[in-house]
């Protein structure tokens, strides 16, 4: 029997532990919350390049200076969103913190 291959990080250790419910949860409902504020974006004519770091860029000064394309209820929606974004980052960041140091 042949040796695993060694994982190249220990985030990607903890990322493989995929019987973790704790983990799954916000990695799964992540990309769901960055489709929903691209989708809302591209339906008023606002592209933002592919990728979560183009998104994450792009996205404060879309909703300082888009007011022309993006009501105001429909720009307290998208930083409703890009809120929830933030906190699932915190806690995979916070997850992989005590898995690594543990």
């Amino acid at each position: 029997m042949t040796d695993p291959v060694p994982f190249t990080t220990q985030i990607d250790v903890c990322f493989n532990d995929t019987s973790s419910p704790t983990l799954r949860l916000p990695i799964v409902a992540r990309p769901g919350i960055i489709n929903q504020i691209r989708a809302f974006l591209l339906e008023r004519g606002v592209a933002v390049r592919q990728g979560p770091r183009f998104l994450r860029a792009e996205l404060p000064g879309i909703l300082a200076t888009r007011s022309d394309v993006l009501s105001p209820r429909m720009l307290r929606i998208i930083e409703d969103l890009a809120g929830d974004w933030r906190r699932l980052d915190e806690r995979i960041e916070g997850y992989i913190c005590k898995r690594v140091d543990a």
